[in-house]
């Protein structure tokens, strides 16, 4: 009631930008379910890479900081009933997210596009130091382009970078994978 016309604000309904790029929050986690977040993109999804078909596997390769369970991962869905393929690798080498020992596998189909947070049936175990790969097989119905990256759009998100050795992208998903560096 401290803002604006005691809460309240006022749009023409002639306006063109307001109602473009909208988000809309559901059944939103509480900030402190997880110990750790493993990401390369805090400033999220800002557009997407893919084959030209609604198939195609992205995969981060982390570093654990700590001794502890991997309980979630979090992704992008691009488009409704998205379906994503999660596999969790430890011990891979570097610049090869399946070298390591597959310990986690989920299939889900996701019913609304947006950012997710999907609970893996078993924790994965990691010691400190220890590379693992996520890798996510991501099938969006009607959207050709479907794995999610951060990427700078200048004066948006100009920051965003990637170094090499932390993201990849594969049309198929066990072989031929591409690096996603800037």
């Amino acid at each position: 009631t401290n803002w604006g016309d005691n809460g309240y604000f006022y749009m023409s309904y002639y306006d063109t930008y307001a109602g473009s790029d909208v988000s809309a929050f559901h059944n939103a986690e509480a900030t402190d379910n997880y110990n750790r977040i493993y990401q390369y993109d805090p400033l999220g999804e800002t557009s997407s890479r893919g084959y030209g078909s609604s198939t195609a596997s992205g995969a981060n390769i982390f570093t654990a900081a700590a001794s502890e369970n991997l309980t979630a991962v979090s992704t992008y869905a691009l488009a409704p009933n998205t379906s994503l393929e999660i596999k969790v690798y430890v011990n891979v080498n570097a610049g090869d997210p399946l070298s390591g020992e597959l310990k986690s596998t989920k299939t889900i189909t996701l019913a609304r596009g947006g950012y997710h947070t999907i609970k893996l049936d078993t924790p994965v175990a990691l010691a400190a130091g220890q590379r693992f790969a996520v890798v996510i097989k991501y099938n969006t119905p009607g959207y050709n382009y479907p794995v999610p990256v951060e990427a700078p759009i200048w004066n948006y998100s100009s920051a965003a970078n990637a170094n090499s050795g932390q993201s990849y992208i594969s049309q198929n998903g066990s072989a031929n994978w591409f690096e996603l560096s800037s």
